[in-house]
Protein backbone atom coordinates (compact mmCIF):
# COMPACT_ATOMS: atom_id res chain seq x y z
CA UNK A 1 0.00 0.00 0.00
CA UNK A 2 3.15 2.33 0.77
CA UNK A 3 4.72 1.54 -2.46
CA UNK A 4 1.35 2.50 -4.55
CA UNK A 5 1.06 5.58 -2.54
CA UNK A 6 4.60 7.09 -2.92
CA UNK A 7 4.60 6.12 -6.79
CA UNK A 8 0.73 7.72 -7.01
CA UNK A 9 2.52 11.17 -5.03
CA UNK A 10 5.60 10.92 -7.17
CA UNK A 11 3.46 10.77 -10.44
CA UNK A 12 1.25 13.38 -9.06
CA UNK A 13 4.14 15.45 -8.55
CA UNK A 14 6.28 15.22 -11.05
CA UNK A 15 3.16 15.20 -13.90
CA UNK A 16 2.88 18.93 -12.57
CA UNK A 17 4.63 21.05 -14.45
CA UNK A 18 5.46 24.34 -12.94
CA UNK A 19 8.06 25.42 -15.69
CA UNK A 20 11.59 24.27 -15.99
CA UNK A 21 13.25 27.27 -14.14
CA UNK A 22 14.11 27.58 -11.08
CA UNK A 23 11.46 29.23 -8.91
CA UNK A 24 10.39 31.29 -6.99
CA UNK A 25 11.02 34.15 -9.27
CA UNK A 26 12.47 37.28 -6.89
CA UNK A 27 10.28 40.63 -6.33
CA UNK A 28 13.25 42.95 -8.19
CA UNK A 29 13.79 44.89 -11.30
CA UNK A 30 16.20 42.88 -13.01
CA UNK A 31 18.55 45.83 -13.18
CA UNK A 32 18.64 47.56 -9.70
CA UNK A 33 17.39 50.77 -9.03
CA UNK A 34 15.58 51.00 -12.07
CA UNK A 35 12.12 52.06 -11.90
CA UNK A 36 9.41 49.13 -12.09
CA UNK A 37 7.68 48.48 -15.35
CA UNK A 38 4.42 46.81 -15.19
CA UNK A 39 2.85 44.92 -17.80
CA UNK A 40 -0.90 44.44 -17.76
CA UNK A 41 -3.37 41.64 -18.13
CA UNK A 42 -4.47 41.74 -21.54
CA UNK A 43 -5.82 39.66 -24.01
CA UNK A 44 -4.87 38.88 -27.52
CA UNK A 45 -5.80 36.76 -30.83
CA UNK A 46 -2.96 34.77 -32.69
CA UNK A 47 -3.61 34.88 -36.24
CA UNK A 48 -1.67 31.73 -36.73
CA UNK A 49 -4.15 29.34 -34.61
CA UNK A 50 -7.23 31.12 -34.58
CA UNK A 51 -6.71 31.23 -30.92
CA UNK A 52 -7.23 33.48 -28.11
CA UNK A 53 -5.00 33.94 -25.25
CA UNK A 54 -4.59 35.67 -21.87
CA UNK A 55 -1.37 37.03 -20.92
CA UNK A 56 -1.07 38.22 -17.02
CA UNK A 57 2.10 40.06 -16.83
CA UNK A 58 2.31 41.72 -13.68
CA UNK A 59 -1.52 42.29 -13.11
CA UNK A 60 -1.43 39.48 -10.48
CA UNK A 61 1.34 40.66 -8.66
CA UNK A 62 1.41 42.16 -5.12
CA UNK A 63 2.46 45.80 -5.13
CA UNK A 64 2.91 48.00 -1.73
CA UNK A 65 3.57 51.54 -2.08
CA UNK A 66 4.99 53.97 0.21
CA UNK A 67 2.53 57.13 1.29
CA UNK A 68 3.97 58.87 -1.19
CA UNK A 69 2.83 56.95 -3.95
CA UNK A 70 6.48 54.91 -4.53
CA UNK A 71 6.26 51.26 -5.05
CA UNK A 72 8.05 49.69 -1.80
CA UNK A 73 7.78 45.95 -2.61
CA UNK A 74 6.41 43.50 -5.49
CA UNK A 75 5.35 40.74 -4.47
CA UNK A 76 5.46 38.25 -7.58
CA UNK A 77 2.70 36.17 -8.38
CA UNK A 78 4.24 32.37 -8.71
CA UNK A 79 2.16 31.65 -12.08
CA UNK A 80 3.40 30.85 -15.74
CA UNK A 81 0.66 32.02 -18.55
CA UNK A 82 0.05 29.86 -21.63
CA UNK A 83 0.48 32.15 -24.50
CA UNK A 84 1.03 31.55 -28.80
CA UNK A 85 4.44 30.88 -30.38
CA UNK A 86 3.75 34.28 -32.00
CA UNK A 87 2.75 36.22 -29.08
CA UNK A 88 1.81 39.81 -28.82
CA UNK A 89 3.24 42.07 -25.74
CA UNK A 90 1.86 45.06 -24.04
CA UNK A 91 3.54 46.80 -21.02
CA UNK A 92 2.96 50.60 -19.37
CA UNK A 93 5.12 52.79 -21.51
CA UNK A 94 7.87 54.57 -19.60
CA UNK A 95 8.56 57.41 -21.96
CA UNK A 96 12.01 56.49 -23.03
CA UNK A 97 13.45 56.73 -26.44
CA UNK A 98 15.22 53.62 -26.31
CA UNK A 99 13.24 50.76 -25.01
CA UNK A 100 14.32 46.67 -25.23
CA UNK A 101 11.75 43.58 -24.62
CA UNK A 102 13.46 40.67 -25.21
CA UNK A 103 12.68 36.78 -24.15
CA UNK A 104 15.51 34.16 -22.91
CA UNK A 105 15.19 30.22 -22.49
CA UNK A 106 17.06 31.23 -19.31
CA UNK A 107 17.08 32.93 -16.58
CA UNK A 108 18.70 36.03 -16.91
CA UNK A 109 21.97 36.88 -15.41
CA UNK A 110 23.04 40.46 -14.29
CA UNK A 111 26.78 42.11 -14.09
CA UNK A 112 25.15 44.95 -11.83
CA UNK A 113 28.15 46.93 -12.11
CA UNK A 114 28.28 47.78 -15.97
CA UNK A 115 24.49 47.45 -15.47
CA UNK A 116 24.73 44.73 -18.58
CA UNK A 117 23.32 40.91 -19.02
CA UNK A 118 26.22 38.24 -19.17
CA UNK A 119 23.97 35.90 -21.07
CA UNK A 120 22.96 36.98 -24.02
CA UNK A 121 23.46 33.58 -25.28
CA UNK A 122 19.65 33.28 -23.51
CA UNK A 123 18.21 35.83 -26.04
CA UNK A 124 16.00 34.19 -28.38
CA UNK A 125 13.97 36.98 -29.69
CA UNK A 126 14.79 40.86 -29.15
CA UNK A 127 12.54 43.66 -30.02
CA UNK A 128 13.99 47.59 -29.69
CA UNK A 129 12.82 51.31 -30.19
CA UNK A 130 15.04 52.03 -32.98
CA UNK A 131 13.20 49.06 -34.90
CA UNK A 132 10.92 50.59 -37.89
CA UNK A 133 7.66 48.07 -36.69
CA UNK A 134 6.09 48.28 -33.50
CA UNK A 135 5.81 51.04 -30.92
CA UNK A 136 6.74 51.80 -27.00
CA UNK A 137 4.25 50.15 -25.41
CA UNK A 138 2.81 47.10 -27.77
CA UNK A 139 4.58 45.04 -30.05
CA UNK A 140 3.59 42.07 -31.80
CA UNK A 141 5.78 38.55 -32.29
CA UNK A 142 6.91 39.84 -35.79
CA UNK A 143 7.78 43.27 -34.95
CA UNK A 144 11.21 41.68 -33.31
CA UNK A 145 14.11 39.63 -34.59
CA UNK A 146 15.43 36.49 -33.93
CA UNK A 147 19.25 36.73 -31.19
CA UNK A 148 21.41 33.93 -32.35
CA UNK A 149 24.73 34.31 -30.36
CA UNK A 150 23.22 37.00 -28.76
CA UNK A 151 23.24 39.25 -32.24
CA UNK A 152 20.09 40.30 -32.85
CA UNK A 153 19.52 39.21 -36.94
CA UNK A 154 17.66 42.33 -38.37
CA UNK A 155 17.30 40.34 -41.76
CA UNK A 156 15.08 37.91 -41.27
CA UNK A 157 11.57 37.31 -39.89
CA UNK A 158 11.45 35.95 -36.40
CA UNK A 159 11.52 31.79 -35.99
CA UNK A 160 8.32 31.12 -33.93
CA UNK A 161 8.60 29.77 -29.73
CA UNK A 162 8.57 26.07 -29.96
CA UNK A 163 5.70 24.64 -28.66
CA UNK A 164 5.47 23.73 -24.60
CA UNK A 165 8.41 25.71 -24.22
CA UNK A 166 8.97 28.16 -21.13
CA UNK A 167 10.40 31.30 -21.58
CA UNK A 168 10.89 34.22 -19.87
CA UNK A 169 9.86 38.32 -20.81
CA UNK A 170 11.97 41.21 -19.82
CA UNK A 171 11.76 44.81 -20.58
CA UNK A 172 14.33 47.60 -19.96
CA UNK A 173 14.82 51.04 -20.96
CA UNK A 174 17.45 53.93 -20.60
CA UNK A 175 17.11 57.30 -19.37
CA UNK A 176 17.04 60.49 -21.76
CA UNK A 177 21.23 60.19 -22.33
CA UNK A 178 20.83 56.42 -22.91
CA UNK A 179 23.50 55.94 -20.31
CA UNK A 180 22.01 54.36 -17.78
CA UNK A 181 19.05 51.77 -17.46
CA UNK A 182 16.33 53.55 -15.61
CA UNK A 183 12.97 51.31 -15.95
CA UNK A 184 13.16 47.61 -15.47
CA UNK A 185 10.51 44.59 -15.27
CA UNK A 186 11.12 41.72 -13.69
CA UNK A 187 11.23 38.04 -14.79
CA UNK A 188 8.20 37.19 -16.02
CA UNK A 189 8.07 33.48 -17.28
CA UNK A 190 5.26 32.16 -19.92
CA UNK A 191 4.70 28.96 -21.78
CA UNK A 192 4.04 28.50 -25.23
CA UNK A 193 0.93 26.50 -25.90
CA UNK A 194 1.14 22.77 -27.16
Amino acid sequence: MKTIFCFLFLTIILGCRKGDFNIPFTDQTIFKNAQYIRVPYYTYKDNSNGKTYTFHGTSRDLINFSSSGKITQVIPYDYYDTISNYPVFVWEKTGSKNVMIAIFNDRISIDYEKQQIKNLNAIVWAWNTGMSTGKEGAVSFNNGCDVINGVIQYNMPPTPLKNSSDYILAIWAWDADAKQIAYSSREIPFTVDQ
